[in-house]
Formats: structure tokens, sequence, C-alpha cells
């Protein structure tokens, strides 16, 4: 007995919390070779190179420290379930008698050595072993789900860098036809063709877009910041990039919404961590119902009777559930109860969220489609041939090219818009229509 309980025994080690450093968080860069192999063998870029929005989530998640609490917490899961798996171990009892008084001849000392067995009925061990299963699947739906609540922060915010850069290039035309109307504009002041109050119109939009050009700056080197935060960088950490690839996220057709709806019930996977979590209701359900049968104890063993040798076998009940364990089946009854209507109200929520992007998409297609710059692009060659023929002045050829540069940067800017339209769509239904990103 002595050596079985030497040789079960385990030692402990500490292990000291490792502290946090932040010469190694600055330190952090995209082409890391640990970054790189993970992503050449996911098929991904080489350094330096334009990254697409997907490669920099694959990046990010790699980079996290949620990444490896996530794996943690699967392993405690996994090691709860072979804890729930493992049968009782049996035990042994000993007891030792010595007879003060009497005389008889026999031995004064009596010895008894038995073990100890406890039979579970019911199925709480498989019971039990349910609810562990339940913990490991709700533990790897929790990790795939922040892998891909932070795929679609980094997809957001790549597309707000693009769409802040796109809009400052067309601003950029925009400011220097508007210069050019500007110093055409003065040249006709001199002239005494132009009025003083149009010049000063003239000059006030260019200061106007000057100032707005200055906010968009500032709002690309914000978002840029975000979207190193995002990816759990330091800002510098991106100089590197030459921009940003966008991996496609089409609004689809409102046709897509049947096929959209029941996607985002099958692939989103907050909703399959809801499921996890009741089918762990379930089986705590199924456990509290086992425990209202008894256990049964058995005790065989072998007394030396004062010089007689006797076998010996016990039998006991160690908990007599006379109230049937009501009180916790009734808990579990309602845990239960409580575990489906979560999940019921975030399947009412993810489509909900799947209806709203889509009427998003929607809606921007409608507004990008009202969008005709072609009466634009006419009168601007009209515009042209006139000037190569020498009827009208090169402050009206700007104005019109002017005219048609604002229409383009109000296209770019709607262009922009319906891909983070998507891209929220691609979130709501939990991966692109019919093929799923992961």
């Amino acid at each position: 007995m002595a050596g079985a309980l030497l040789t079960a025994c385990a030692s402990y080690t500490a292990q000291p919390l490792p502290e946090p450093g932040a010469a190694a968080w600055s330190a952090r860069r995209l082409d890391d070779p640990r970054v790189l192999a993970a992503l050449d063998s996911a098929g991904g870029v080489r350094p330096l190179a334009a990254w697409r929005d997907t490669e920099l989530a694959q990046a990010a998640w790699l980079l996290s420290p949620a990444r490896a609490r996530a794996g943690a917490e699967v392993e405690v899961a996994r090691a709860a379930l072979r804890t729930a798996g493992v049968r009782r171990s049996p035990g042994a009892a000993t007891e030792t008698e010595y007879s003060f008084s009497g005389e008889d001849g026999s031995s004064r000392w009596g010895l008894a050595l038995s073990g100890l067995f406890r039979l579970e009925l019911g199925g709480k061990r498989d019971a039990r072993r349910a609810i562990a299963e339940a913990g490991v699947l709700a533990a790897q739906a929790r990790g795939a789900a922040e892998a891909w609540e932070l795929a679609g922060e980094v997809r957001r915010a790549s597309r707000v860098v693009v769409a802040l850069r796109r809009e400052g290039e067309a601003l950029g035309r925009v400011i220097g036809l508007a210069d050019s109307t500007l110093t055409l504009a003065q040249a006709r002041f001199d002239e005494g063709t132009l009025s003083r109050t149009e010049l000063a119109r003239l000059g006030a939009e260019g200061s106007e877009l000057r100032a707005e050009h200055a906010a968009l700056r500032r709002a690309l080197a914000e978002a840029e910041a975000a979207l190193a935060g995002t990816l759990g960088l330091p800002a510098a950490a991106l100089e590197p990039l030459d921009g940003v690839r966008l991996a496609p996220l089409p609004c689809p057709a409102t046709e897509a919404r049947p096929a959209l709806l029941a996607q985002a019930l099958e692939r989103r996977w907050d909703l399959r961590v809801l499921v996890a979590e009741y089918q762990r209701a379930e089986a705590e359900l199924r456990l509290a119902v086992a425990e209202s049968w008894p256990d049964l104890d058995l005790g065989p063993g072998i007394f030396f009777d004062h010089g007689t040798g006797k076998w010996t076998f016990g039998l006991g009940v160690p908990d007599l559930l006379l109230h049937g364990n009501r009180g916790p089946i009734g808990e579990a009854v309602a845990a239960r109860e409580l575990a489906g209507a979560r999940v019921l109200e975030a399947q009412e929520r993810a489509l909900g969220q799947v209806e709203g992007a889509l009427a998003a998409c929607e809606a921007r297609r409608q507004e990008l489609a009202a969008v005709d710059d072609m009466a634009a692009t006419a009168r601007v060659a009209a515009l042209e041939a006139a000037f190569t023929r020498g009827e009208v002045g090169r402050l009206d050829l700007i104005l019109g090219r002017a005219e048609l540069a604002r229409l383009d940067r109000r296209r770019v800017g709607l262009e922009d818009a319906m891909e983070l339209a998507g891209s929220a769509l691609v979130q709501a239904a939990g991966g692109l229509p019919d093929h799923g990103e992961h």
C-alpha cells in the first residue's frame, strides 16, 4: 500500500509569471520569421510586398496574446475531459483489534484488511464526460470566434486605411484643378473680365479643399495607427508595407438573403459557443438526474480474527437521496432553459445583423448607381474639342474637368463605403457567400 501511494504521488514545480516587456513590444514586426513561416505554410506572401487584408488578419492572430490564452483554455478543457473520464480509484482500509480481557487460549490480536470499491450507478461518469466534451467544444469555438472577430476588425481597419488613401488621392486631383482654376481666374480678374466676388469664391473653395485635405491626412494617420493597434504592432511596424491589397468582399444581391441567413446560423462561431454551452447545460441536467441514483460501496477483505482467518464482504450505500435530488435537478432544468433562450436570442440578433448589412449594401449600391458621370464626361470632351477650335478658354475647360473630378471623388467614396458594407455583411454572415472564409 505504501509503495502504491508513493508511486501515485506527484510533485509540484512553481513557475513565475512572465513579465511584460516594452522592448519586445516595440521590436514586433510583420516580417517576424515565425509569422512568415506560418503564413508560408498557409500560402502567405513574401515580406515587404503589398499584403492582403486576409494575410494581415492571419498575422494579427499569430501575434496576438489571445491566441496563446485561447489555446490554454482548450488545453484546460481537454484536461477536464481526461479528469471526467477517470474511474474512481479503489481504496483500502485496515482495522486492528487487541483483546485485553478474557482467556480462551487464542491470540489476543485481530487484523482486518479490506478493499473499498465504489460502483457509480445512473450513468454519472458518462454525464461528467458529456459536460467536459461540451466544455472542449465551447473553448474551441470561443478561440475561433475571437480569431474571426479579430479578422473582421483587421478587414475593416484595412478598408478604412485604403478608403482614406483613395479619397486623399481623389481630393488631391480636385485641389490641383482648383488651383489651376484659381490661377486662370486671377488672370481674368487682372484683365477685368471676372468679378472680385467670383475670384473670392474660388479662393475660398480652394482654402476649404486644402483644409479638408489636411483633415484627411490626420484621419489617415489615425486610421493607420488604429490598424497597427488592431494587428498588435507598433505604428512603425507598418512602414515596410507597400500598401494593403483588399480581398474582394462584394455586396451580394438581395436574392442571396435566404442563403445568407441560413449561413449565419450555421457558420457564426459566437453561435457555436452558445450551442456548446447549451450542450453543457443538457449534460449537467443529465448528471443531476444520474445523481438521484445511489452509489454502491463494496468492501471485500480478509479478517484474521484472533487466530482464525475469515473472508469478509461489505456492502454499503454512502448517500441515500430520499429527496430524489429534486433541488439540483430543478436548478439544472432552469439552467438548460436559460441556455436555450440565449441561443435563440443570439440567433435573432445574428439574423438582424445580416438583414441590416444587406440593407446597407443595397442602399450603397443604389447610391453608387445614381452617380452618373457620363454627362460630365461628355461635357468635358465637348469642351476639349471647343478649346482646340479656340471657341472656349482654358478656364472653362478646367472648370469642366474640376466638376468631373468632384464626381469621381464622390464615386470613389461610395465604392469604398460599399466595400465597408460588404465587409460588415461578411462578418455578420460568418463568411463569404457559398464558400466562406477561414
